[in-house]
């Protein structure tokens, strides 16, 4: 007898969390997501939400409860597999983002690489020259003695 009276006093508790938050959900949800709402407004909806159930219980027992959540939970179900697909494409998109960023990143080092090997190949024949020049001023003229 003690068992089956703490089975219903757990699965009571269960059944008025489960609506205590639904209530919660769908008051933040019309309030256009503000957390603190009026008190009665979230009463209402739980009343509201335990009013349709009971209905439903009374008209056609556990099987027209479980028709109309099935139901109303379809086009959700919809919903969440048009998201899937929508974060699969975003996914997609990022990832091709991620990997043109990438090849550019390498082709502009490359870039580097290439422009500064020339660099130094044009500075190393530029002080060539240079120092061409300098030793050919350094050298006496014949024509000066």
């Amino acid at each position: 007898m003690l068992l089956k009276v703490l089975g219903v006093i757990l699965i009571c508790s269960f059944i008025i969390t489960s609506a205590d938050s639904g209530a919660l959900v769908v008051d933040s949800i019309t309030s256009g997501g503000k957390l603190k709402t009026p008190r009665y407004q979230r009463v209402i909806w739980a009343v509201a939400t335990g009013l349709i159930a009971a209905v439903l219980m009374y008209g056609g027992g556990l099987n027209a409860l479980q028709t109309v959540v099935t139901i109303s939970g379809l086009p959700f179900a919809i919903l969440l597999v048009m998201m899937c697909f929508s974060l699969f494409r975003g996914v997609s998109e990022d990832y091709q983002k991620s990997e043109r960023k990438e090849k550019l990143l390498e082709r502009e080092s490359y870039r580097k690489n290439i422009l500064d090997l020339v660099n130094k190949e044009r500075e190393e024949k530029n002080l060539k020259k240079i120092d061409a020049e300098a030793q050919a001023k350094k050298k006496p003229n014949i024509t000066d003695i």
